[in-house]
């Protein structure tokens, strides 16, 4: 049986997961869109960025909660 805590983390994981390649992906058109002149463009990618890296630390800190509580559980579980 899985717990629903963990079903979120692993939802979690995936979601930071897929943050982590649009970051990568919005701060390589940045770079590219700098040293083509389009600081304008870039400086709203680097947001962007900036944006997703901090939802990411959120989702990724998330997991790790509900991870550490799911573990919590299950230890007073084995202990009865």
């Amino acid at each position: 049986m899985s717990s629903p805590r963990l079903l979120r983390a692993a939802a979690l994981d995936i979601w930071v997961a897929a943050r982590q390649r649009a970051i990568s992906h919005v701060s390589a058109e940045a770079i590219f869109l700098e040293g083509s002149g389009a600081t304008a463009d870039a400086a709203h990618l680097r947001y962007a960025a900036e944006h997703l890296s901090l939802h990411m630390k959120q989702e990724k800190a998330e997991a790790e909660s509900l991870r550490s509580a799911a573990a919590e559980v299950f230890a007073r579980i084995s202990l009865q």
